[in-house]
Parts: structure tokens; C-alpha cells; sequence
């Protein structure tokens, strides 16, 4: 069974989709707001077969629609969705007629979600497909931080001891919280992107002590030797969720705009790009053409936001633009055993149940580090912190 999902936030879509076999599943699944009152959709199947279109809230639950698809053409279907004027976001899937699944998220679903891993290059990341080679860190670069090799491999008992040192140390609470309430469960966003002892050492001293600002580089070593992590991400040129996963060239907004016009006719070659429209044949063509775009892999002129920013680096890296919430969270008094037993269920076996397990009681068990005051930003960073347990699980597979 495969399923293909898309969402609808304001004006803009995002597609996600499984990748299945079966001959009954469909492809090409399309949305498109009709003037802010209703959602289109469109998707390819095969006759002979039925499908059921859902939609969704919050991935979760799922009701499929009143209305059924209608052919437009042989293995083309369509329907629309009026009740979109009500919602401020929805999900929709296409499901094979008579197929039904609680699953919130198909497994695997992160080796798709906006083309993470997809692309030219290679990436030795036991669960990622390819990464471009300028999204990688320079493999001996002290700058970044080393991917794991023979000459830095831990034996099993050093692993384990710096696994279990580790991990007290990045839930320990400290200055402003701890790790856990702003990062991953367990340092995998540092050990995928290749920050470096140093910085990471930097980073943390502000946090907590120097004793355990060793550990958590220990861990962050230990992360990558366990997911065989030999090239991590770079952290300057890594942007989750980038179209194509690489921004265009040039300095200036004027040049990646310029950069765009030349890419849309020179590398994706669409028709009103390089030629001129004029006749109803050209115009439909043109017209497909734009409709089968994969948005996920158009490269753009428009840099999406790092996973974090450091000041360090300069004026332009001092930016509250990044993934990273800039307050942290923790647990509520007397829930931090209950939390971190589901982070370690999910850590032991990271599946998409165990992560909706912890994710789905964030709200239930955490609360904001910071004191009364600046409710606004911590709305605001509980919100990225989110973002930043979805991403991490979708990178990690």
C-alpha cells in the first residue's frame, strides 16, 4: 500500500509521498487552491481500480471525503474539497479503495518529504539516498566536524560509556535548560550536520559545565558512529527542506533572481521560458508542463533557513532565522521520569508510532524554561522546537 501526501498552508503546498509497488497505487497527486475557496486535487491511477481520498486535520486522523473522483480522462481523476474556507491547514491522501491504515505517517516517509536525500552525489548516511557534494562537510576540515572512520571508531565499551555519559549530560539541567529541550533526543541533529568540537564545545559551555561539554561531544561522536554517519551535513550550506536542496548562485537578490530566469530555461527548459505561446496546443502543453513540476527538487534563489546560526561567523549569521527555538523547554515538575522513558522508547526504536508517542504529549509535558514575561517568544520557540523534533525524526530515517 503507498499513499501520497499533500498539505495546504495559506497559499502554498508541500507533497510528501511513499514510494509502493502495487500497481493499484496512485502517482502524481497535485493540489491547487481555487481562488481561496476550495482545494483541487488531481492523481493518476490505473482503470479498473478504486481509490479514497482522506483528508486531515493533523495527520492523525483521517475522514475521507463526500465526494468521489471524477475521470477525466483515462487514469485521470480529480476532485475538490469546498471545506477548505474553514481550516487554516489541511492534509489530503489518495488511498487504494478498500485500504485502510492508523499509521499518522507511513514508515520511511522522510526518504521524500521536499527531496531530502534525493539528488546527485552520495552520501554514506546509512538511511539517506544522495546528498549534492556541496551540502557535505569537506571530509579533514578541522573546521567541521568529522564523520566517523577507522581511525576514530570507539570500541563497543568506550561506545557505550560515552552513549550513557552522554546522554546525562545533554538532559542535565543547566544555564537556560538543557540540550534536550531545545535539540534533538539525543544530539542526532548535531552528529548529521558537521559542526565541530570546537563549536559544539562553545555552544555548550554556555549551558552547562566543561566536564559535561566533553561528554556531549563524546556523544555527538558516538551518534555518528552509530547511525555511520562518515560524511556529515555542512552547516552553512545544509538547509532542511530546500528545493533542490542547493540555492542558486549569486550575492545579491538580484543575481539568484537572474540565476532563476536562466535555470527555468536552460536546465528544466520550460516552454514559456524559452519560447513563445502561440497556439492552444503550445499553451497546453505548457501548461502539463507546469503541472508535473516537482517543486521539491526546482531549486530556487530563495536561501531557506539554516539549522543554526552562529554569531561568530559573522553579522549576517546573527539572525534568529534558524531552526533552533532560542528558549528552551523541559519538563514539568515531577513528569521528567514519564518523558524521557517515551524519548527512550522512541531512541530505541525510532518509528514513526514511538515518535507521534512523544510528540503528540509535548504540550503535556513540557513547559517554557524561561520565566513569566516573554510569552510571545516562548510561543514562538515552542513552536520551532516542534518543527525540530518532526525534522529530526524525518532526517534520522
Amino acid at each position: 500500500m503507498g499513499s501520497r501526501i499533500l498539505t495546504t498552508i495559506g497559499l502554498f503546498c508541500l507533497t510528501v509521498s511513499t514510494v509502493a509497488a502495487q500497481e493499484s497505487t496512485a502517482t502524481n497527486l497535485r493540489i491547487r487552491n481555487v481562488e481561496g475557496r476550495a482545494v483541487e486535487l488531481r492523481f493518476e491511477g490505473n482503470a479498473g481500480h478504486a481509490y479514497r481520498l482522506e483528508s486531515s486535520a493533523d495527520m492523525m486522523n483521517w475522514s475521507p471525503f463526500e465526494l468521489e473522483a471524477n475521470v477525466t480522462a483515462p487514469g485521470k481523476f480529480e476532485s475538490f474539497d469546498a471545506g477548505i474556507r474553514a481550516a487554516r491547514q489541511r492534509f489530503y491522501r489518495v488511498l487504494p479503495g478498500g485500504v485502510d491504515t492508523g499509521t499518522p505517517l507511513p514508515e520511511r516517509l522522510s526518504r521524500k518529504l521536499s527531496g531530502m536525500g534525493e539528488g546527485s552525489g552520495a552520501s554514506t548516511h546509512a538511511y539517506t539516498v544522495s546528498w549534492p557534494e556541496s551540502v557535505l562537510a569537506p571530509a579533514g576540515d578541522p573546521a567541521f566536524g568529522a564523520g566517523v572512520n577507522d581511525a576514530n571508531r570507539m570500541t563497543r565499551a568506550q561506545f557505550l560509556t560515552a552513549r550513557q555519559e552522554g546522554m546525562e549530560a545533554w538532559r542535565r539541567a543547566g544555564n537556560h535548560g538543557n540540550c534536550a529541550g531545545c535539540h534533538s533526543p539525543d544530539a542526532f541533529d548535531l552528529a548529521l550536520i558537521g559542526y565541530s568540537d570546537a563549536d559544539i564545545t562553545r555552544r555548550a559551555l554556555d549551558h552547562v559545565s566543561a566536564e559535561d561539554a566533553g561528554k556531549i561531544v563524546r556523544l555527538v561522536k558516538a551518534v555518528r558512529q552509530d547511525y555511520g554517519i562518515e560524511r556529515p551535513l555542512h552547516p552553512l550550506n545544509f538547509r532542511p527542506l530546500q528545493p533542490g536542496q542547493e540555492v542558486l548562485p549569486g550575492a545579491t537578490h538580484t543575481a539568484r533572481d537572474l540565476a532563476f530566469a536562466n535555470y527555468l530555461n536552460d536546465a528544466v527548459k520550460l516552454i514559456w521560458a524559452k519560447d513563445r505561446i502561440e497556439s492552444r496546443a503550445q499553451a497546453k502543453a505548457a501548461q502539463e508542463q507546469m503541472l508535473t513540476l516537482d517543486l521539491r527538487k526546482l531549486r530556487t534563489g530563495i536561501p531557506f533557513d539554516r539549522w543554526s546560526e552562529d554569531h561568530t561567523r559573522g553579522a549576517e549569521h546573527l539572525s534568529a532565522s534558524e531552526w533552533l527555538p532560542m528558549m528552551g523547554v523541559q519538563p514539568k515538575a515531577g513528569q521528567a521520569s514519564a518523558w524521557y522513558a517515551l524519548h527512550d522508547a522512541y531512541l530505541a526504536d525510532p518509528t514513526d508510532a514511538n515518535f507521534w508517542a512523544y510528540y503528540t504529549r509535548i504540550d503535556e509535558f513540557l513547559t517554557p524554561v524561561e520565566p513569566a514575561g516573554y510569552e510571545r517568544g516562548q510561543a514562538w520557540s515552542l513552536l520551532k522546537y516542534k518543527s525540530v523534533q518532526l525534522a529530526q525524526h524525518i532526517m534520522r530515517h
